[in-house]
């Protein structure tokens, strides 16, 4: 056999084996409108794929590695401004993350690490204000946090444990005056909590241990 055609042969057989494990696919709604399209290679989805509302506009680029989502995922309101930037590795979040209001301003963002909340993320309101902010440790709140009133004055300010509040908390009304503070221990109000009226006067109140913060 000459070496050109074996050579047409041998290339013809490997494009022949490819194909038999890597298939563009393209899933419908009942309608008949395409719902995703991608590549599925030994069943599995690989490379990028793109998934679409009933009413045709893409809802989401997501990339895949043997299944499972690895690389960049892009999300998308029906009016396909931008709902959410993600990183994925080996089927966890990783790395920065970014989260959107449905009129392009910022609702929340942070980094992820191996799936869960890691490091310092801040939360928007839909006109860009800050109204939390805090940081995370193995995927829950730890140390400081403060919350925000829509208008951006402070409204609570205290830490976090391991995902529950601990030590001293206080708690502000929208005007920025003191209206009651006190501590947490495990998540749950103890010892002296003093509310405190307009004028700056102090009302003790004491909570038992095994009473539970509202």
């Amino acid at each position: 056999m000459p070496k050109s055609l074996k050579l047409n042969v041998l290339i013809g057989l490997i494009t022949f084996n490819l194909s038999l494990f890597a298939q563009p696919v393209v899933e419908k709604y009942p309608t008949g409108s395409i719902k995703s399209e991608g590549i599925l290679d030994e069943h599995r989805k690989q490379g990028e794929w793109v998934f679409y509302y009933p009413s045709g506009t893409k809802s989401a680029t997501i990339n895949y590695s043997l299944g499972q989502l690895d690389g960049l995922a892009m999300y998308y309101y029906p009016d396909e401004t931008i709902m959410a930037k993600e990183t994925w590795e080996d089927g966890l979040l990783t790395d920065s993350a970014f989260y959107y209001h449905e009129n392009g301003q910022l609702e929340k963002k942070g980094v992820y690490e191996k799936g869960l909340y890691k490091g310092q993320w801040v939360f928007m309101n839909d006109q860009g204000v800050l109204i939390r902010k805090g940081t995370y440790e193995n995927g829950l709140p730890n140390r400081s946090w403060t919350s925000y009133y829509d208008d951006g004055t402070i409204w609570q300010e205290g830490a976090y444990t391991e995902g529950l509040e601990s030590g001293l908390w206080r708690f502000y009304r929208k005007d920025g005056s003191l209206e009651y503070e006190g501590h947490y221990e495990n998540g749950i109000r103890v010892g002296e909590w003093f509310l405190v009226n307009k004028r700056g006067k102090r009302k003790l109140v004491v909570f038992e241990e095994t009473e539970e913060s509202n």
